[in-house]
């Protein structure tokens, strides 16, 4: 609610005197379309049972995994499907390698999320797993390698917290290094020269650009410590206004691309920094306590959500992230669903629901997934 305050204040702000209705009126939709999507899903979550939000979890994850096989055959075997201008092509030891983003799907860890929350793996959920580690090799990103193990890393240890039963957590542990060894090997045999490079990339991190167009995170610390120069200087409160045609706000509409956080720290100022950080808080903790006390359906898509909280994160770190220029009104998806869960939850109350053997039973057509027993 604070943030759509400062929203629409600056929109009103940006009017008075702004020649340019509309570079004002395409950067307040940004953030306007950011901030109605989240209503949006969040009333629609909130409706619906855990166990349809679950469902939808599930399929938006097999749909994306189908698209991340056609990205590995396009990408890592080299067979064109796709009509895009790629990213880069470039050539590595002596082949022809490329990269492109435009048919990566907008929620390309989901499927590993979702695999890693399941109590139990089946085929299906290794293949997923699988398909969805080789993608995120095969798109050369390291910051998705970061995202991927922060999920991993995330998920594994509140199963840990809240089964407290180590061979649980070895058995987990041990499926999930046969399972990524298994995909490694996989990809060395099959692609040698991609698993090459993307090796490459991983042991470059922090070097300087090179020939392969390796941009690096040191480029987005420094467009990001320009920024945050500008912003303190200038726009420290509420960042600039919305119609502000110049050389820096032209800047930072390239460099929103190596970092969300250039964007939200220039046009909402350290205001909305902290408001957009005290979103990832709030919303991680609403998640990590519906994990923790509730079971079924719940317990999963709180799982997830943590989950791709915690990769939202790192992914805005050094990349476009929840400011998303094709998906502006799924950005807050994820604070949506979780806020969804939690509103259910509270109007209906632990007592509206009651275990019937492996399933819940709903009140009034609304399901929200059982209480853990205290």
């Amino acid at each position: 609610m604070a943030l759509a305050v400062l929203v629409l204040a600056k929109l009103l702000w940006g009017g008075i005197g702004s020649a340019d209705t509309q570079t004002l009126l395409d950067r307040f939709a940004t953030w306007g379309l950011l901030l109605a999507g989240y209503w949006l899903v969040r009333g629609v979550v909130r409706r619906s049972s855990s166990q349809d939000v679950a469902a939808f979890l599930v399929a938006v994850a097999v749909a994306t995994t189908i698209g991340s096989a056609v990205f590995i055959i396009h990408q890592g075997l080299h067979v064109p499907i796709y009509n895009v201008v790629e990213y880069a092509v470039f050539s590595f030891e002596g082949q022809t390698l490329s990269r492109t983003y435009a048919i990566i799907s907008p929620f390309f860890l989901l499927p590993l999320a979702v695999g890693f929350a399941r109590r139990s793996w089946s085929a299906g959920t290794i293949t997923m797993v699988v398909v969805c580690v080789l993608a995120v090799a095969i798109s050369y990103t390291r910051v998705f390698v970061l995202s991927a193990a922060g999920v991993l890393a995330v998920l594994v240890t509140l199963r840990s917290l809240k089964e407290r039963r180590l061979d649980l957590l070895v058995r987990r542990s041990f499926t999930i290094a046969v399972v990524l060894a298994t995909a490694s090997l996989g990809m060395l045999f099959v692609m040698p020269k991609p698993t090459e490079y993307f090796l490459h990339r991983m042991t470059s991190f922090t070097r300087a650009s090179t020939a392969t167009q390796d941009q690096n995170i040191l480029v987005r610390q420094s467009h990001l410590g320009t920024v945050r120069a500008v912003t303190s200087d200038r726009y420290w409160l509420v960042g600039a206004p919305f119609g502000l045609v110049d050389d820096m706000s032209r800047k930072v509409s390239m460099w929103s691309a190596d970092s969300a956080w250039v964007g939200v720290m220039y046009w909402t100022g350290f205001a909305g920094v902290a408001l957009v950080l005290g979103m990832f808080v709030l919303f991680g903790l609403r998640a990590l306590g519906l994990f923790m006390n509730y079971g079924d359906s719940t317990e999963f898509v709180a799982a997830v959500c943590f989950a791709g909280i915690v990769a939202m994160f790192i992914t805005s770190l050094a990349g476009w992230s929840f400011l998303e220029p094709v998906a502006h009104t799924m950005g807050f998806w994820l604070f949506a669903f979780v806020a969804g869960e939690t509103i259910r939850g509270t109007e209906l109350g632990p007592g509206a629901i009651r275990d019937i053997g492996a399933g819940v039973e709903e009140t009034a057509g609304l399901g929200h997934g059982s209480p853990r027993p205290s």
